[in-house]
Formats: structure tokens, sequence, C-alpha cells
């Protein structure tokens, strides 16, 4: 997923246009409790689904510990001894994304999926990235029994082509208990991807499915398309080609809880199901499927979905041992070349650094490691281009590997390497401007800074925002010959390089990593000269490097060692709340009325982290829980447990806490909150106004140990 959003997918509206859109509403299931009829000799199906494992073999940091190959082994197994004939696929990106794809460039997570029981796979772009020829390798190594399978390729120049197709047909047909299930694989379909994959062309999937969708409809009772590719394209998919019952995504890391259903007038409904990324929730389809000849003699689909719903693997799940014990062994590969990985100590990190926000902490921490490291004026990075942050705790030098592993490059065994860009002010400025000022609502972070401060103007209301072409080209018109930046009508409203204006006619050293790097040459194929890269030099140290030897040197990471809020700042009041800006003080137990609560004081610090000052009253924050606990594999069921509270009037970057004493409902010894604060009018950034905080008690202890997990909700 990660590469889709490099910086020229999110970068410039002029690039953004070359994307589909992805905003598909969900539409829920039908409740599974309500009586089905059952077909005529229908056969019960199930199948089990991951997407986006990225070689993650081991579970997050934290305290729900999500994910990890060893969890799943257990929770298949125990699949399988009530469902014998559940077949296990996954959609895609299984392997580049984790230090264990660095053993192999991909053969260990063939293998471990084999070990895992998988029966099916479609190739993803990051499985791709070293190119056609070390997939192949990875295959004639690990020689797996799984099917891998991708339909939309063209082999025209590529001399190992028939080779390929006998490894990776475009489809497999499964029977069970007398039933044919057709599995297609439909490979990313997006042209930044096309220089990783020649000489081999990606086709578009549209026609191919619906040719083989026809072929495999005489032959096969359900067709089952597992897809890697964006949302909005698998329900396009869906309505283009009416003989797919089913699609099985991945690539958006999209944590589906119901699946999409999409209405297809005149014909049945058919649906897309996700599970998120790196094996955290496993997705389980169940089905009915009747011979196809009967169902026509019926008049009626010969596929009904019957309920469908995730499986979060968490540490109520036991990890299984031969697992563990195969992750070891390659562990032990890993350490004898890149040393004691594992087992380092690099800095004690005392702060949740997150990525979320549109200045996160984990985006100013890696910035500030590319400029001090450079020397550099500033620092550019991108949010896409960060896997991971960072769990309070110990921090091993593959805890950094794992937060910035792209691209790794077999050949020279090195992923991205830091970078350093000459850059004139009005460039700078103009990309600034171009991130900023993309049309709509500010929703989702896409850049990260060291050196800059800037205020960006996106006024909420609709139809009063930056709109391009028209206001983008007057604006550059005019910057590209007015030496400062002082154009009213721009987006940026202030743009500072080392406490001083930008200068149109100066020159900036930006410290740059390597995803950028390629985003701006791929930018530069698309539209010449957009970006100049002349002076480009490369620093030769990897970006994951870098900031492991920055984080080294601060040797504890603390709030106050990270610069925060006034970087990126909006110019209207921006209320809003980072994950240490909760506090917790345990107070008791409720022993006797209530076992499994806890009452306790949460304190909540607000900022306001825009440029203007908020009115008092216009917004307020408030707590609440999720009855459903921490599985986040269902709806939440949300309630409010500590009344709202009005906001007073706040200053540009001052502060106000408030506290609650409330009554917390325990789930794993785990006590879940959620801050809330309402959107205000003149809000144009909600991205910090709610988050997810996990709480942990050790009454054993003299003092209340807190430990904290955070969740990023979809």
């Amino acid at each position: 997923m990660h590469l889709r959003h490099l910086l020229l997918a999110a970068f410039t509206p002029l690039w953004g246009l070359f994307f589909l859109a992805a905003s598909a509403a969900q539409i829920p299931v039908a409740d599974s409790a309500q009586p089905v009829a059952e077909p005529l000799a229908a056969v019960p199906i199930t199948l089990i689904h991951t997407n986006d494992l990225h070689s993650h073999f081991r579970p997050e940091n934290g305290l729900l510990g999500l994910g990890g190959v060893a969890r799943i082994k257990t929770a298949l197994s125990k699949i399988r001894k009530t469902h014998p004939d559940a077949l296990f696929v996954d959609a895609g990106d299984w392997s580049e994304g984790n230090i264990y794809y660095n053993e192999g460039a991909g053969r260990e997570t063939l293998k471990m999926m084999d070990h895992l029981g998988y029966d099916v796979a479609v190739v993803g772009n990051h499985d791709w990235l070293n190119g056609a020829d070390t997939i192949l390798r990875a295959i004639e190594e690990a020689q797996p029994k799984m099917s891998l399978v991708a339909a939309n390729l063209s082999f025209e120049n590529y001399p190992r082509g028939d080779e390929f197709r006998r490894k990776i047909p475009p489809y497999v047909i499964r029977e069970i208990n007398g039933v044919r299930i057709a599995f297609i694989g439909i490979v990313t379909f997006e042209f930044i991807y096309d220089s990783y994959f020649e000489p081999v062309r990606i086709l578009s999937p549209f026609a191919v499915t619906r040719e083989l969708a026809a072929k495999l409809k005489p032959q096969c009772d359900a067709i089952v398309v597992i897809s890697h590719n964006a949302l909005s394209m698998q329900e396009a998919l869906l309505k283009a080609v009416p003989d797919i019952d089913l699609v099985i995504s991945g690539h958006e890391h999209s944590q589906l809880t119901r699946p999409i259903v999409v209405e297809r007038p005149g014909k049945s409904p058919a649906w897309v199901v996700e599970t998120g990324s790196w094996g955290r929730y496993l997705g389980k389809v169940e089905m009915r499927v009747q011979k196809r000849e009967q169902a026509e003699l019926l008049g009626r689909s010969s596929v009904d979905l019957i309920n469908y719903r995730l499986l979060q693997m968490d540490s109520s799940i036991p990890e299984d041992t031969e697992t563990n014990e195969k992750i070891q062994v390659l562990e032990d590969h890993l350490e004898k070349r890149y040393g004691p990985i594992f087992h380092d100590h690099v800095a004690d990190n005392h702060v949740h650094l997150s990525l979320d926000g549109v200045e996160s902490l984990m985006g100013n921490i890696i910035t500030d490691a590319y400029r001090q490291s450079s020397g550099a004026d500033l620092a550019i990075d991108h949010s896409s281009l960060v896997f991971s942050g960072l769990f309070p705790g110990k921090i091993r030098s593959v805890d950094v590997y794992n937060a910035l592993p792209a691209i790794y490059n077999v050949e020279t065994d090195r992923s991205w390497n830091l970078h350093v860009l000459p850059m004139k002010g009005r460039t700078l400025a103009w990309l600034m401007e171009t991130i900023f000022g993309l049309k709509g609502p500010f929703s989702v972070r896409q850049i990260d800074l060291s050196g800059v401060q800037l205020i960006y103007n996106r006024p909420p209301e609709p139809g009063n925002h930056f709109t391009w072409p028209g206001h983008f080209i007057s604006w550059i018109t005019e910057f590209l010959t007015a030496p400062t930046l002082a154009n009213t009508g721009s987006v940026i409203h202030e743009l500072v390089v080392s406490g001083k204006p930008v200068h149109a006619d100066r020159t900036y050293r930006a410290a740059i990593g390597g995803g950028i790097v390629q985003a701006l040459q791929y930018a530069n194929k698309l539209v010449p000269g957009s970006v100049p890269l002349e002076g480009l030099s490369d620093t030769g140290q990897e970006d994951w490097r870098v900031v492991a030897d920055y984080m080294k040197n601060l040797k504890t990471i603390t709030r106050d060692k990270i610069e925060h809020g006034n970087r990126m700042r909006t110019y209207q009041p921006d209320p809003g709340v980072l994950y240490d800006d909760i506090t917790w003080t345990p107070l008791h137990r409720n022993e006797n009325s209530d076992p499994s609560s806890m009452r306790a004081k949460i304190g909540v610090t607000v900022t306001n982290f825009g440029a203007t000052p908020l009115e008092e009253g216009e917004q307020s924050v408030r707590l609440l829980t999720n009855l459903n606990g921490t599985d986040y594999s269902i709806d939440p069921v949300i309630v409010e447990i500590g009344a709202s509270q009005k906001l007073p009037a706040l200053q540009p970057g001052i502060s106000r806490t408030f506290e609650w004493e409330v009554v917390i409902p325990r789930d794993r010894n785990i006590y879940p909150v959620t801050v809330e604060i309402s959107v205000g009018t003149k809000e144009s950034n909600t991205t910090n106004n709610r988050l997810v905080h996990h709480f942990a008690y050790d009454r054993d202890l003299s003092r209340s140990r807190i430990g904290k997990q955070t969740h990023r909700t979809n």
C-alpha cells in the first residue's frame, strides 16, 4: 500500500488526477442472525483471508500485541478443526515491508505462508518491487505448495514469460465437496508501478477479468477475485463483471468490519472484504455455494453470503511454538548479517511516536534526524513513506528499520538513502502551496517538515477553499516574478525557514528521504522540470540508520526533545490532543459492585494548534468508551463516561487541562478510553480531534504501572 501513496500520489492535484477516487460507501451485510433459506444442494464454504502482511512475523509491541504469524497459525488450526475444508487466501503484499523480507527477498515469507497453511495468494505491488526475476527466484528456492495467481499481466517483452505463467497462472480452481471455486488474481493497476514491473506490463483488470469470468463460469460454481487494488477499483470491477461473486481485497489496509455490498441491477449483489494489514485480523467469509446448473434452474444465484466477520489476532490467542521457533532461526540468520538488531538498545522511548495528526511526533523526529545528519536548512518526508510509529519502551535497531524499510534493494542489500537537494525558495513555496492547496477539506496529513514553520489557510466552508487549476496558476504566475511570498490569496499564509521568511531567489538545502527522491523523479517524467533536481546529492546513509543514530544520541526520547506544534499550523483555530496529553490516575477497582471496572481520574490536555484564537464555548471535549472493549474486529458501541466540558477561549499554542473522575470498564486487563473534541465551525483540521487510548494497571506494584497502546480507527 504505502508506495501507492508516494508523494506524487498525494503531492499535487496535477498528479492526483491520474488516480481513481476511493470514496466507497459501506453497506452492511444482512444480519446473519436472521433465518436464511438454504438453497438446494448448497455446500457450506469457509474462506479465511488476510492482506498486506508485509512479512510482519512478530506481533506489535503494546498492550494488545496485535498480529504475529504464530497467532495466525493457532487461530487457523482451531478453525480447521471444525471447518477442515476452509481455504486460506491472501490478497497481496505478503513480502516486502519488514526485516524478514531481506532474507531471500520473499523466499522466507513464502515458506512461512506454506507453514501457516495458505492455499492461494495474489501478487501485490510490494511483492514486485525487485522485479519479476526476484519473484521467480524466491518461488524456485521456496517451492511453495500454495498457488500464486496474477491475471492482468502481459509478457510480450519478458523472456521468462512462459516460466512466469507456469509458476504464477492467472487463476486456480479449487473443488470442495463437489462445488468448484475459481480464484482470479488481479495485480495492482496503477501506473506509478510500471517501472518496477518492466519489462512485464500491467493490464487494466476489467477486460481481463470479464474474459476470464466468462470462460470460468461454465466450469465453476463460484468466482472469487483476489485483487490488490483500491476499494473503488474493486467495486467498479464487481459492477462491470457481474459474473464475479466476491472480491477479497488488499492494498489500502482498510479494516472492514462488514463487507461492502455492491448492488447490481438485474444481477445478484456481490461483496468486497478486506482485513486491514500486518495480520492483525483474519477475515472469515461463510457462504453457501450451489452447483451453478441447479441454481440457474431455480433462477437464483449460485452463491449466498451467510456471514462475515473479522477475527482479532491479539494476546488472548496463544502463539504457536513451532512457528516461533522458525522465526527465531530466521532472526539468528539476520543477526549474522546485520549484527544484534533484535537485541541491541537504541533508546528508551517515553512517548507514543504516532503517525496521527497533521504534524506527527514520528514524522517530526524523523525529519529532525534528516536535517541534523545532513546539516541542511530543512528536511521533508511524506507520511506514507513511514510504515509505522513506535510505542513507548525500549527501541531496538529492528524497530527503527521496520518503521522505515522501504525500499529494500536485493542487489545492494540496502534500503532508501538520504539525499540533499538544493531548492530555490520559489520552488519550495510552489511545493507547499500545491500540497496544502488540494481541493476539499484537509482531512489527511501528507507531509513531515523540519526547519520549516508554515501557516496554511484552509477555510472549512464549501466553495471557499483553494481550487485547482485556476487559483494555482494565477498564484504561481505572480510568485515567479515576486521576491517574497506576499500573495494574500495563497493557501500558504506564512512560510519561514531558519527563522526568516522564505525568499524566492535564495537557495535552500533540503534533506529528503529516498522515497521523496523517487517521487520527484517520477513527477518530472510526468511534467518535465516541475521540480528542478540539479545538484541532488546522495549522502550514502540509509534513511533508517540516520534516524536510529539520532535516537541513539538522544538516549531517552521524551516530549520535550521533539519540537511540536509550530511546524504546520492552520490559520483557523485547531483544538487538538495527542496520545501523551491523556493521563490517568487509578483510584480503585470496583471489587464489590463491578470487579471488571476501575474508578480513575482522567486528565486531558487540549491545545490550540491553530494560528488564531479559539472562541470560548464553541467546542467541547468529552470522554467515551467502547462497550465492546478492546475487540476492534466488530463495530464499536460507544457510550459516554465523562460529561462534555466546554473549551474556554484559547490563544494559539495555549493549552487547557480537563479532568474527570470516571468508571472505566476493563477488557483483558486493559482500560480503553476515547477522547473526542467536537468539530467547530471554523476548524479546518479535524485529524487531532479523536483518539483511542489504552491504559493498564498493575496492582502488585506500589505505584500504578501505566502502559499504552493505541488503535488507529478507519
